[in-house]
């Protein structure tokens, strides 16, 4: 595995967003850049540890149907995760796997309880904390979801060649960049779990309301999608040397071309089909990004003052990284 080039990063992000005329208290900001490493060391946990290894679905399923918040039936988000394959429900929770080592156990293990059980937000209502809970299983599980997939692409002939391949995706690409993908990011449990922070003291919920309640899911979801489709445009070297599923594999990004491409194409052929399809990647992130800038001006004005300037530091670090992105790949490879 090669260096990690995001530690160079998450100091000098978090620190000047939060320069900007936030000032927040050291505490929050440290710990986001904790978490924003924690979820780096996820992604890399995931792909060169278990990769798409079977029982470590049922290990995640049953380490959070122990906790508390789990006892109650699915909730929405739950059913609509399992609508659209991005986790898969088990028989059976009473035990974690048996063929699962206890080295994957025990990471699973820490990385929950680090996040769930912080001592920053054990204050906060059992419906707030509901929401980290379950994004964070979505996102562990949304991994290998998304290492299956990484699987069945690098099998494909000429993957790994300049040549643009076509993923025989079993989903269209909108629906894809916004289930498995979106959750795959970790900014939806990011952003759930820094508001339910700021509002743990008090006890409150960050959206008590309807309308702040799906604001905040849309924002989430926004900066997501963004944040996905930055990354395929500035990680395609990457993906196609390790044999990872990128945004522009799907079959909408075939039409891209002006001239259908042949199996004997120029180079000169095959680097205008690329900038084809990283044109119009790049024309559905910044129309991305618009959504987002609507959804944040629209909750902004309804939030208390602690909250609004999280949301601003929050985009605006998810921003910078999506910009970062465009100018270099800062994933660790694994090849």
């Amino acid at each position: 595995m090669a260096d990690d080039k995001y530690l160079q990063y998450i100091p000098s992000t978090w620190t000047g967003c939060n320069n900007k005329g936030i000032f927040f208290e050291i505490d929050l900001i440290w710990d986001m850049m904790v978490i924003s490493m924690l979820n780096y060391q996820a992604d890399e946990f995931m792909e060169a540890v278990l990769g798409h290894h079977g029982s470590a679905k049922h290990l995640i399923r049953g380490l959070f149907s122990k906790t508390t918040l789990q006892n109650d039936p699915l909730s929405s988000q739950e059913s609509s995760l399992l609508d659209r394959g991005v986790i898969t429900p088990v028989s059976s929770d009473d035990d974690l796997p048996d063929d699962s080592t206890n080295d994957e156990k025990d990471t699973f293990i820490r990385f929950k309880e680090y996040i769930i059980n912080h001592p920053s937000i054990q204050k906060a209502s059992d419906i707030s904390l509901a929401h980290p809970s379950e994004q964070l299983e979505a996102f562990l599980l949304a991994h290998l979801t998304h290492s299956t997939d990484d699987s069945r692409f690098a099998q494909l002939s000429g993957h790994d060649s300049d040549f643009p391949v076509t993923f025989p995706a079993s989903r269209n690409y909108w629906d894809w960049v916004r289930s498995i993908s979106a959750v795959h990011t970790s900014c939806p449990y990011s952003w759930d779990w820094v508001s339910c922070r700021m509002t743990s003291e008090r006890g409150d919920e960050p959206f008590p309301t309807a309308l702040t309640k799906y604001l905040s899911a849309e924002l989430g979801q926004h900066l997501a999608v963004m944040c996905r489709m930055y990354n395929s445009y500035g990680s395609l070297a990457r993906d196609k040397a390790e044999g990872n599923l990128n945004s522009m594999d799907f079959p909408e990004f075939e039409d891209c071309g002006v001239i259908p491409m042949s199996s004997d194409a120029t180079e000169k052929q095959t680097s205008a089909e690329l900038q084809e399809r990283r044109g119009a990647l790049m024309e559905m992130a910044e129309y991305g990004r618009e959504c987002l800038l609507i959804v944040k001006a629209r909750l902004r004005p309804l939030l208390d003052e602690g909250l609004r300037g999280v949301l601003d530091v929050f985009v605006n670090v998810t921003d910078l990284y999506g910009q970062i992105y465009i100018a270099r790949d800062i994933a660790s490879r694994m090849v």
